[in-house]
C-alpha cells in the first residue's frame, strides 16, 4: 500500500470516481451539468518519464481533470483504500551454481547403471539362472499333476483349497559352473525349451569356435613393433626438426640444405623410437618430392607398421624399389602394396607370382590394379582352386568376356545369372557377327550361316539316350546336332546345376512348353544329370529369358575353350 501523503496513482481512464465510490458504499456525487461550449477540449495524456527501477520511490504523476463550474463542490478524494498499491519488484532467482564435480558424479552413476543393465552374464550366472528356472518349472509341473486333497469336492472346500497359498520351493544351492557336469546344461535347456515351446528365443545356443575367424585374424594381424636398442627420445626430436626443415618448401630452405637434412636424417633412423618413426613415415608419405634414399630405407624396415604408410600411399616409389622391399617375402608388406591406389601390370604380376591367396584376394579387390590379359587367365586358375577369389574376380569391371565365360562353370548360381546379364546382349551387329562366326566355325563345314534347328524327335531321342545311362552316345548326338565338339557336349551334361544344359537346348531350338518335362525326366533318371534339390522353375526362367543369340555366343566360347581356339589358343 502506498503512503497516505502520496497522491493516487490510479489513472482517470481506468476507473471513474463514481464507480470507485459505489464500490465502498458511499453515495456518488452527481455529475455537474455542462454545455458543449463549457467542455474543455480533450488533452493528450502527458508523457510519462521512463521508469527508473533504481529509484527508491516512484515520482507522483499529476492527473489533470476537466474544468468544473464553481457552483458545485469539488469532488472528494477517494479514501486511501482505493489507492493502488505499487507492485513490488520481482527479483529474479539467482542461478543455481552447478559444480563440475557434480556433473562428473552424475555421469559416473549413469555409466554404472548402464553397464549393469547391459552387462553380459557370466557362465556361473547363466547356470544359476537355468537351475532356478528348471526348479520353478518342476515345481509347477508337480503342482499341476498332484491330486486334489479330500474335501474339495464341494464348492466351499474347493474355494478353501484355492485360497491356501502354495508352499514356496526351496532355493537350489548355487554350484559353480566348473563343478557342473557337462551334460547338465543341455538337459536343463531341453526342459525349459519343452516348457516354453520351441519358438522361444530365451535360450541361447552355446558359442562355437569359428576356425576360419582364427585363421583370418592370424593372417592379417601385424606383428608387434620391436623397439630398437639404441632408441633415444632426443634423437627422435632432432629427426622431427630436420623433417620440418625438409618440408618447409623453397621459400624457407635451399635444395642443398634439404638434401643435407635428408642425409642426416637417414643416419639417425636406427636411433629413432618407433612412435616418432611412425610420425616421420606418415609425413614422408604425403611429401611431393620425398628423398629417395630415405624412402627406400623406410620401406625396407623389418617392422611392417613403419613401412605401411609409404607402401600404401606414397606414389613416388618405383616398381624396382617396391620389389626390393618385398624380396624377403613378407606377406604383410605384400598386402600393403596390393592396396596401393595405382598398381602397374608388371607389379601385379610380381604380386601374383608370390602365390599367396590373401595377397591375390587383396589385389583382385583393388580397382586401381592394372592387369594384363594373360593375368586374368592366371587369376581364373587360382580362383578355381581357391573359391574365395571367384566373386571378386567375376565382378571386376575390366574382366574379359572369355575369362567370364570360363568362370561360368565354377561360380554359384547367383554369379551365373550376373555373367549372363552382363556379358550377353542382343544387337543387329552382334547378329551379323554371329552369322559369320557360325559360317566359319571350326573350318570343317559344320557351321552354317543361317541357324537350322534339328527335328524335335532327334532331340527327344538324344535326351532319352542320356537318361538311360548312355552318356557318351547321347553326348555325341547332341554334339552333332549343335555343331560342337564331343568334349563340349560331355562338359555340358556333367554340370549338375542345369544352366549349361538349358543354354544348349536353347541353342538347339527346344520347345519351351516341353522344357520342364525334359528337365524333370533327367532329374529322375538313373544317371541324375541334375541335383535332386535343383529347382526346375529357375531353369525354366533362364531358358525363357535367354535368346538364341546369347545362347549361341556362350556355347561358341565354351567350344573354343575345349578346342583351344580363338582367345583360348596358346599362341594368343
Amino acid at each position: 500500500m502506498a503512503p497516505d501523503d502520496e497522491p493516487s496513482q490510479l489513472p482517470v481512464d481506468e476507473a471513474p470516481a463514481e464507480t470507485l465510490l459505489e464500490a465502498i458504499g458511499q453515495p456518488a456525487v452527481p455529475a455537474p451539468e455542462t454545455h458543449a461550449h463549457d467542455i474543455a477540449p480533450p488533452q493528450p495524456p502527458p508523457e510519462l518519464p521512463p521508469l527508473d527501477l533504481a529509484a527508491p520511490e516512484p515520482e507522483p504523476v499529476e492527473v489533470q481533470l476537466p474544468a468544473e463550474t464553481n457552483d458545485h463542490e469539488p469532488e472528494p478524494e477517494p479514501p486511501p483504500l482505493l489507492q493502488r498499491a505499487t507492485e513490488p519488484e520481482v527479483q529474479p532467482k539467482p542461478a543455481r551454481a552447478v559444480s563440475p564435480l557434480a556433473d562428473k558424479v552424475v555421469d559416473a552413476l549413469v555409466k554404472t547403471v548402464t553397464d549393469a543393465v547391459y552387462a553380459k552374464p557370466t557362465a556361473a550366472e547363466r547356470a544359476a539362472f537355468l537351475r532356478e528356472v528348471a526348479a520353478l518349472v518342476e515345481a509347477d509341473n508337480a503342482q499341476d499333476e498332484a491330486p486334489a486333497p479330500a474335501g474339495t469336492d464341494s464348492p466351499a472346500g474347493l474355494t478353501q483349497y484355492a485360497a491356501t497359498p502354495a508352499p514356496e520351493p526351496e532355493a537350489a544351492p548355487v554350484v559353480p559352473i566348473e563343478d557342473l557336469a557337462p551334460e547338465a546344461l543341455p538337459e536343463i535347456s531341453t526342459k525349459i525349451a519343452g516348457r516354453l515351446g520351441s519358438a522361444t528365443s530365451i535360450l541361447k545356443k552355446p558359442e562355437s569356435l569359428d576356425p576360419f575367424a582364427q585363421i583370418g585374424k592370424s593372417a592379417f594381424k601385424l606383428p608387434p613393433a620391436v623397439e630398437s636398442q639404441d632408441a633415444d627420445e632426443d634423437t627422435g626430436e632432432l629427426a622431427l626438426s630436420l623433417l620440418d626443415m625438409m618440408t618447409g618448401g623453397n621459400t624457407s630452405s635451399q635444395p642443398q640444405e634439404r638434401a643435407l637434412a635428408a642425409d642426416t636424417l637417414l643416419r639417425l633412423v636406427p636411433k629413432i623410437p618407433v612412435r616418432q618413426l611412425l610420425a616421420i613415415a606418415e609425413r614422408v608419405s604425403i611429401m611431393e618430392t620425398p628423398p629417395n634414399l630415405l624412402v627406400a630405407r623406410l620401406i625396407r624396415d623389418p617392422r611392417p607398421e613403419i613401412a605401411a604408410p609409404l607402401l600404401e600411399r606414397c606414389m613416388h616409389i618405383s616398381d624396382q624399389d617396391l620389389a626390393a622391399a618385398t624380396a624377403d617375402g613378407d606377406v604383410h608388406k605384400l598386402r600393403m602394396i596390393a592396396r596401393r591406389r595405382q598398381i602397374s601390370p608388371t607389379l601385379s604380376d610380381q604380386l601374383i607370382d608370390r602365390d599367396d591367396t590373401s595377397v591375390i584376394l587383396t589385389l583382385v579387390r583393388n580397382p586401381g590394379a592394372a592387369l594384363n590379359h594373360h593375368t586374368f587367365f592366371r587369376l581364373a586358375d587360382h580362383a578355381v582352386a581357391h573359391h574365395a577369389v571367384l566373386a571378386p574376380l567375376a565382378t571386376r569391371a575390366d574382366l574379359p568376356a572369355p575369362v567370364a565365360f570360363e568362370l561360368f562353370w565354377h561360380v554359384p548360381q547367383e554369379l551365373r545369372r550376373f555373367i549372363l546379364s552382363r556379358f550377353l546382349t542382343d544387337s543387329e551387329n552382334l547378329n551379323r557377327i554371329l552369322k559369320i562366326t557360325m559360317a566359319t566355325q571350326g573350318g570343317d563345314g559344320q557351321g552354317t550361316a543361317e541357324p537350322k534347328f534339328p527335328p524335335r524327335e532327334q532331340l527327344d531321342q538324344a535326351l532319352v539316350v542320356c537318361a538311360g545311362g548312355a552318356v557318351d552316345e547321347g553326348g555325341q548326338v547332341l554334339a552333332d546336332l549343335a555343331g560342337i565338339a564331343h568334349e563340349t557336349a560331355l562338359r555340358v551334361l556333367s554340370d549338375r546345376d542345369g544352366e549349361p544344359l538349358a543354354v544348349l537346348l536353347k541353342t538347339l531350338g527346344y520347345p519351351r512348353s516341353r522344357f520342364t518335362e525334359a528337365m524333370e525326366s533327367l532329374q529322375r533318371a538313373e544317371v541324375q544329370f541334375l541335383r535332386p534339390d535343383r529347382k526346375i522353375e529357375e531353369l525354366q526362367s533362364i531358358f525363357d529369358t535367354l535368346s538364341f543369340n546369347k545362347a549361341r555366343i556362350l556355347v561358341t566360347y565354351w567350344d573354343w575353350f575345349v578346342r583351344k581356339a580363338g582367345p583360348y589358343a596358346p599362341q594368343n
